[in-house]
């Protein structure tokens, strides 16, 4: 869960104003299962959406080339039972599919 851990300016981390307008709470976040990818979570203040949240907004560094190394990995190779059996090497890729 990603929220204000990144060092950023104070009226940058609040989320949420309550209806007094006074208080003001951190407590909408970014949801990920991969903390490194992001480099800085923060507040849009520019936004007016009529609500008394404000966007949040993360910044993220992908590595591309070893994204793309994970997925090439993570395809599914046919081993020798499937090539023996290739109707059962079709079920598993219909189901992975599916």
């Amino acid at each position: 869960m990603m929220d204000s851990s990144f060092e950023n300016w104070p009226h940058r981390k609040w989320t949420w104003i309550s209806p007094d307008g006074f208080t003001r709470n951190e407590i909408d976040f970014i949801m990920s299962t991969k903390r490194h990818v992001f480099n800085d979570v923060s507040v849009i203040n520019r936004v007016k959406t009529g609500s008394d949240h404000r966007m949040v907004r993360g910044t993220l560094s992908i590595n591309v080339q070893l994204e793309r190394v994970r997925l090439v990995k993570s395809t599914l190779r046919p081993t020798r039972a499937h090539i023996q059996n290739p109707e059962s090497f079709q079920l598993e890729l219909q189901n992975r599919i599916a």
